[in-house]
């Protein structure tokens, strides 16, 4: 019972003394309130030179422990440290203070670059008794890149405040850039090596996909993976600060992971331009909106060079199989071409997806499975489907041939996919018709061959001159200049009708003439046949009547 009651007690004094700190604080000119914190920081300072000190005669968990708390200890000093040079920036300060200021600045730099070395050394040393894939290896790394990140922060912050104090300290400048491009590379390193080992562990996985051994190591180098990742991140925003490319490990980061994250700009101007758009918005924005914001700039910049080699792509295959000597009809190049430019998009969209870090794996495999159900329930489409390919590959038809098809419908072919064609009547209305439905009926193409013959029949009356009649037809059909010599035309008496002496006059033409032809002829027929009074019988009957006796 009595330790919660200390512990009540430190508190409520510490808040008392916070309060009469405050209070006295408010006294004091600015010059007399940065003493007092260049007091308390060399108070502070003097406590952890104490502690190090002391950890010097412990070993083991003692020493560990008593590390932790100078490392939480130096981090409060850093900190007040940081409040101190703000406000010293603001306000004019006696020589004696300046150098007092510089003589806490300048030794820090040469310290923390000598914790990162004696760090280095240590992860070297333990690391090297361990498999970097256990638990331990796990943990061992986590902290040494957790306390190498802090480091090279605490020193890119360092040299910041000895900026702001109009210091200069070219050999801590120089120590920090070189140990930023080291441990990039070494990252650099690391990805590419974790990638590698992660796809040699799933192609094992393959073949035994129980072993409990891979699934622990892909488990170890995927965390693993993710702790570099973040770190390499972190660095190149740091390197970033002092104008050094990082085109390369930006590249690496890409490939390894697919993510791009804000910080690999200067997070200082993503993060000034999101908080005076956003400010007010809430805390959670605030903090994570430069990284949706860039993200979603991402995705859009890669949808839209997507859709542009989609469309290269598609002018690059319409001149391709144009140019080819495969005999494609223009619907299977239609497909081909439209097919292409679908997997570009696709792979687009999936690539887009991977930059919010949407593993594909899973969507891969939901897609297969929702294929398979959509496959079952859809068996008159994928009927269709089936059709649309057998049209295709015996090709009956080609875009903008006149065909009837389904029992009677005719009209000009537009467009087609696997499931359905669309056809033009001649009234202009735009039908479409499953595929299978054509498929499994005759198909009429009226215009698959280059010449046709048109077929007329024309009447004369039974009291006019046939051999008159058959001259002024065969006139009429040898004047006309659509009419092809070749093959010979053919007009003949075909039929002795109840009204009529029928002729038939059959001659060939072009297949893009046949109507032209018709028209013209027929009406040329009425025309000479009255000049040269031929009758055109309509049909008649003879009644007679007889008289009863």
């Amino acid at each position: 019972m009595r330790q919660p009651i200390i512990w009540l007690f430190a508190i409520l004094m510490s808040f008392a003394g916070f309060s009469y700190a405050q209070a006295t604080q408010t006294n004091l000119t600015p010059q007399q309130q940065i003493e007092q914190k260049i007091k308390r920081y060399q108070k502070r300072y003097n406590e952890i030179e104490a502690l190090r000190s002391e950890v010097k005669n412990l070993t083991g968990s003692d020493a560990q422990a008593l590390n932790y708390l100078i490392a939480q200890k130096q981090l409060i000093a850093f900190e007040s440290l940081d409040n101190l040079v703000d406000q010293a920036r603001e306000q004019p300060l006696d020589e004696a203070t300046k150098k007092q200021l510089e003589s806490f600045l300048m030794p820090i730099g040469g310290f923390i670059a000598d914790t990162i070395k004696k760090e280095q050394k240590t992860y070297k040393t333990a690391s090297a008794k361990l498999d970097q894939f256990t638990i331990d290896g796990f943990e061992l790394y986590m902290r040494h890149n957790e306390k190498q990140d802090l480091a090279l922060t605490l020193l890119v912050g360092h040299l910041e405040n000895l900026k702001l104090a109009n210091l200069e300290d070219a050999k801590t400048t120089a120590y920090v850039k070189k140990a930023l491009t080291e441990r990039a590379e070494l990252l650099t390193g690391k990805l590419e090596f974790l990638d590698t080992e992660i796809g040699e562990i799933e192609k094992l996985l393959a073949l035994k996909p129980e072993e409990a051994s891979l699934l622990d190591r892909k488990t170890f180098s995927t965390e693993t993976l993710k702790l570099s990742r973040s770190s390499l991140e972190q660095t190149i925003s740091h390197l970033l600060e002092f104008d050094i490319n990082t085109d390369y490990y930006q590249q690496a980061l890409l490939a390894s992971g697919g993510e791009i994250s804000s910080n690999l700009l200067h997070a200082s101007v993503i993060t000034n331009l999101i908080n005076s758009w956003f400010e007010g918005f809430g805390e959670f924005f605030a903090q994570n909106g430069g990284e949706i914001i860039f993200k979603i700039f991402i995705i859009a910049v890669i949808l839209y060079l997507f859709i542009k080699l989609s469309n290269v792509a598609k002018k690059v295959l319409y001149k391709s199989l144009d140019k080819s000597n495969l005999n494609l009809s223009s619907l299977m190049k239609e497909m081909i071409v439209s097919i292409a430019s679908r997997i570009i998009l696709i792979i687009g969209i999936l690539i887009a997806l991977a930059q919010l870090g949407i593993s594909l794996a899973p969507i891969l495999a939901g897609l297969g499975v929702a294929g398979f159900i959509i496959g079952f329930a859809l068996q008159d489409t994928l009927g269709n489907f089936a059709s649309g390919l057998m049209i295709l590959i015996y090709r009956p038809y080609d875009v903008k041939d006149v065909v009837e098809v389904a029992g009677g419908v005719s009209g000009e072919v537009k467009s087609m996919n696997l499931v359905s064609t669309t056809i033009l009547t001649f009234d202009n209305q735009t039908l479409v018709l499953p595929n299978s439905k054509i498929w499994g009926d005759v198909i009429k193409n009226v215009t698959a061959q280059k010449v046709r013959r048109v077929d007329m029949v024309f009447g004369i009356g039974y009291s006019d001159d046939i051999a008159k009649a058959e001259r002024v037809l065969q006139e009429i059909v040898d004047k006309h200049e659509k009419v092809l010599p070749k093959p010979a035309r053919n007009i003949k008496v075909h039929v002795l009708n109840s009204s009529s002496v029928d002729f038939i006059v059959r001659p060939w033409v072009k297949t893009a003439d046949y109507w032209d032809v018709y028209w013209d002829i027929t009406r040329e027929v009425k025309l000479r046949f009255d000049q040269e009074n031929i009758s055109i019988p309509f049909p008649q009957q003879d009644v007679h009547l007889y008289k009863a006796d």
